[in-house]
C-alpha cells in the first residue's frame, strides 16, 4: 500500500464562483458559468472579471490540494488497522495485476479509432467503462459471467447513441445499459453517460457532449490560461461541456446528500463534498461541489492524464498509475470521505451559492432522485421558473 500511495501525484483545485446560472433545465441545456475567484488583501472573494487588468496582480488566487480534500482517506489508507476494513481495495489491486491486459485492450482500440475512426465517442466511453472504471469496483466482471443476481458494477446510459452489445475492443465483455437519469426539475436533470456503483453507492461520470463545436472556451482563470491543449482534452473544456459537467456536479451533490440523509441516523458522518468525473480517452477533469457549504472546485491547469505517453503515436503507451489511484478514490468517495476544512469554509463558504431561497433548496432536496422521466413544466410555468431562478 505504501508503494501505491507513493505513486499518487498530488494536484490542485481552484475554487469557483457560479455566475449566470439558470436552473430548471436538462444538463445538456444548462447555463452555468464557473469563474475562478480571487481574494483581496482583506480576504474578500472577488470576481476577476470585475477587476481592472492592471490591478489583478495584487489579488491572490487560491489553490487547494487533492490530498488535503481527501486527508481522511489518505489517513485511512496509511493506517494498517483501518486498511484491513477497506475491502474496496481488492478490485484496485486486481486491476493493477491485470493492468497489462486492460492497457492492451484500450491502447489497441484507441489507436484503431485514431487511425481509421473505427469507434464513436460513445463507444470510447464504453471502452473506458469496461476496461478502467468498472474494474475499480466490485464485482469485476469476466466475459463469461452471466449471474444476473450479482449487482452490476456500472451501467451506460440507455440514451447513448451507437449502442453495441459486446465491448467494442472485441474482448467479449457485455456492455451493460440502464437508466442513469438523475436530478429534479427544481434544479437540473438528465442522464450521465456512465454510472459506477461502488459498494451500493453511485458515482456519475460523463464524456464530452457529442458533436460539439471545436472552439475551446476555458474557465476564466486569474493567473494563467492553457495556451494549447489537444483536441481530445480541450473537448472537456468547451463551454457546452463546462455548463453540462457543472450542472451534473451540483445536482449529483444534492442527490448524494439526500440519499445519505435517508440512509443514516448520524448527520455528522455525511459526506457533502461530492465529485463528478468528466473523462475523455486521454484525460479527465474532477468537479467537486459541497451542497452544504456551497463551495465549487475543479482541478486547475490541464485535465489529469490517463496515459504516461502520447497516444496514438506511442504504441506502447502505459496507463498512469497515479491517475488510476485518483479515480479509485473519487469513485469510492463515500468510503474515503473527502471534505473541506474549516479554513476552506471560512474562505469560500457560500461562494458558489445558486442564489435561491430556502424554500427552493428544500424543494430540490425533496424531489432530487434517479428517474427515467422528469416532468417538464408547461411553457408559461417554465418561463416563470426561469425568470425566478436566474442568478
Amino acid at each position: 500500500m505504501k508503494e501505491c500511495l507513493s505513486k499518487v501525484q498530488d494536484f490542485q483545485f481552484s475554487p469557483y464562483l457560479l455566475k449566470n446560472c439558470t436552473i430548471g433545465t436538462s444538463f445538456s441545456d444548462a447555463i452555468v458559468k464557473p469563474v475562478e475567484c480571487v481574494t483581496d488583501k482583506n480576504g474578500n472573494l472577488r470576481n476577476p472579471e470585475d477587476i481592472p487588468e492592471d490591478m489583478i496582480s495584487s489579488y491572490i488566487s487560491y489553490r487547494v490540494n487533492f490530498k488535503d480534500l481527501f486527508a481522511d482517506g489518505f489517513r485511512m489508507l496509511s493506517d494498517s488497522e483501518s486498511l484491513g476494513r477497506i475491502y474496496q481495495l481488492a478490485p484496485l489491486f486486481h486491476f493493477l495485476q491485470k493492468k497489462d491486459y486492460h492497457e492492451k485492450c484500450l491502447r489497441k482500440a484507441l489507436q484503431e479509432h485514431r487511425d481509421r475512426k473505427k469507434f464513436t465517442e460513445s463507444q470510447i466511453s464504453m471502452l473506458l467503462a469496461i476496461h478502467l472504471l468498472s474494474q475499480l469496483v466490485f464485482p469485476s466482471y469476466d466475459p463469461v459471467l452471466t449471474d444476473t443476481s450479482i449487482p452490476l458494477p456500472y451501467i451506460m446510459s440507455n440514451d447513448v447513441p451507437d449502442k453495441v452489445v459486446i465491448c467494442p475492443c472485441g474482448c467479449g465483455r457485455t456492455v451493460f445499459y440502464g437508466n442513469t437519469g438523475i436530478g429534479t426539475t427544481a434544479l437540473w436533470y438528465g442522464n450521465p453517460d456512465i454510472l459506477v456503483f461502488p459498494n451500493g453507492d453511485v458515482c456519475g461520470i460523463s464524456g464530452p457532449p457529442v458533436n460539439q463545436i471545436s472552439e475551446c472556451d476555458e474557465f476564466v482563470e486569474a493567473e494563467e490560461q492553457i495556451v494549447e491543449v489537444e483536441r481530445e482534452l480541450s473537448s472537456l473544456r468547451q463551454s457546452k461541456s463546462i455548463g453540462q459537467f457543472s450542472a451534473q456536479a451540483i445536482t449529483f451533490s444534492y442527490y448524494q446528500a439526500s440519499i445519505q440523509q435517508q440512509n443514516s441516523s448520524n448527520s455528522g458522518s455525511l459526506v457533502s463534498l461530492i465529485p463528478t468525473i468528466a473523462i475523455s480517452e486521454k484525460g479527465f477533469d474532477v468537479y467537486m461541489y459541497d451542497s452544504v457549504n456551497e463551495i465549487f472546485f475543479r482541478n486547475c491547469r490541464d485535465p489529469l492524464p490517463l496515459w504516461n505517453e502520447q497516444l496514438p503515436t506511442n504504441h506502447n503507451a502505459t496507463i498512469n498509475i497515479s491517475s488510476v489511484f485518483i479515480l479509485w478514490m473519487l469513485i469510492n468517495h463515500l468510503t474515503l470521505k473527502p471534505a473541506v476544512t474549516p479554513a476552506h469554509v471560512s474562505l469560500f463558504g457560500g461562494s458558489s451559492s445558486l442564489g435561491i431561497d430556502k424554500e427552493q433548496i428544500h424543494e430540490i432536496k425533496r424531489t432530487v432522485t434517479m428517474s427515467k422521466h422528469f416532468p417538464v413544466p408547461d411553457i408559461q410555468e417554465k418561463i416563470n421558473l426561469t425568470k425566478k431562478k436566474t442568478v
